[in-house]
């Protein structure tokens, strides 16, 4: 004879949902390695989820400030003995140039301060159009497309690539393409939801 075993209800829509968000909350949607572009790499958050993924995206589009201790988060990161930026000594500190706000510089400049080592900004050699105006791949790809230099002459043998959020990867392609030959690890504040983040 086998026990009886008793059912238990399935979980209502709700709770699914809170399940999924507290996930959303804690997850750090790994960058995977682009052979000839960049190294594996990280995102603190899928943007408008969770405590730093909304705080990515008030600071973004409303001018708010950025998410307290995103930094210390970010540096807990990069200096954890596992995870993609284990054993990494950086040059320094770059970051793609925003045309909407302050907040990768901002960012940027105080992870640098933090690890002790130079920030630099990159600089737009010409005018491009936002990103997200761009539905597919190859015009996104096409519109930033050496859109990217150094401000000055520096030689570079492993930088922390900084961006605020990463959808197509065009931008982060783009400016770790011309960094090359130095090794570009990046670190994004967001990325958007992927079919694979489940």
């Amino acid at each position: 004879m086998t026990p009886h075993v008793p059912r238990t209800a399935p979980p209502t829509p709700k709770a699914l949902a809170t399940k999924a968000r507290e996930y959303f909350a804690r997850f750090c949607p790994p960058i995977a390695r682009r052979k000839g572009s960049h190294d594996a790499g990280l995102a603190l958050s899928c943007y408008g989820l969770g405590r730093i993924g909304e705080g990515i995206k008030r600071a973004k589009y409303h001018g708010e400030a950025m998410p307290a201790g995103l930094v210390d988060v970010a540096v807990a990161h990069i200096r954890s003995g596992s995870g993609p930026y284990a054993g990494a000594n950086f040059d320094a500190v770059v970051s793609i140039p925003s045309a909407t706000s302050t907040v990768v510089a901002d960012f940027a400049r105080s992870l640098a301060a933090q690890l002790c080592v130079p920030w630099i900004e990159l600089r737009k050699t010409r005018m491009t159009d936002p990103q997200k105006r761009f539905r597919s791949k190859q015009r996104k790809e096409r519109n930033i497309r050496g859109a990217f230099a150094l401000p000055q002459q520096v030689r570079l043998d492993r930088v922390l690539l900084i961006d605020d959020v990463l959808d197509s990867g065009a931008s982060l392609r783009a400016a770790s393409e011309m960094l090359r030959p130095a090794r570009v690890y990046p670190l994004l504040l967001a990325r958007t939801k992927h079919r694979d983040d489940i």
